[in-house]
C-alpha cells in the first residue's frame, strides 16, 4: 500500500485521545503532540482584533478553528457546498446519485405475504378450559 492510498491527508497534531477538552482549561498547554511535546492554546482574539479582521476582511465568516490541528482555516467554496448539502439533509458528495425508484410490484404477493389471511381475535387468547388448566 502506498502513502498515497491513506485515507488521512494531514497529520492530527493533537493527541490527547478520548480526554474531555475542559479538562485543559486550566492549563496554558492544549494538549500533546505526537512526540509528547505540549501544545500551547492558539492565542485568543479580543474584540478590537474580531473587530478589525471583520472590517478588513469580507470573507471572514468563512474562518473556522481547527481545534485538533491548533489552526484557523479558511473553508473553500466546495466545502461550502457540502455543508448546505449536509444541513439540508441531502448527502455531502454531489456526484452521488440516491436510487429512490424502487418498485416492488410482484405478480404473486401471496408468495411475499404467504399468511395474511385474518384470524380472528379469539383464535389467539386461550380458552376457558386452557385458563382453567394452567
Amino acid at each position: 500500500m502506498r502513502d498515497s492510498d491513506d485515507s488521512s491527508d494531514e497529520e492530527v497534531l493533537l493527541r490527547n485521545g478520548n480526554v474531555p477538552k475542559k479538562w485543559y482549561d486550566l492549563y496554558d498547554h492544549k494538549g500533546y503532540g505526537l512526540k509528547g511535546q505540549q501544545i500551547e492554546k492558539m492565542a485568543e482574539k479580543d474584540e478590537i482584533e474580531k473587530f478589525v479582521e471583520k472590517a478588513n476582511d469580507p470573507q471572514w465568516w468563512r474562518n473556522i478553528t481547527d481545534d485538533l490541528n491548533n489552526k484557523q482555516v479558511r473553508l473553500s467554496k466546495g466545502d461550502l457546498e457540502m455543508l448546505i448539502r449536509i444541513r439540508s439533509g441531502q448527502v455531502a458528495d454531489k456526484n452521488f446519485k440516491m436510487v429512490t425508484d424502487h418498485n416492488f410490484e410482484y405478480e404473486h404477493k401471496e408468495l411475499i405475504h404467504p399468511f395474511q389471511s385474518n384470524e380472528p381475535k379469539r383464535r389467539f387468547v386461550p380458552s376457558k378450559h386452557e385458563r382453567l388448566r394452567v
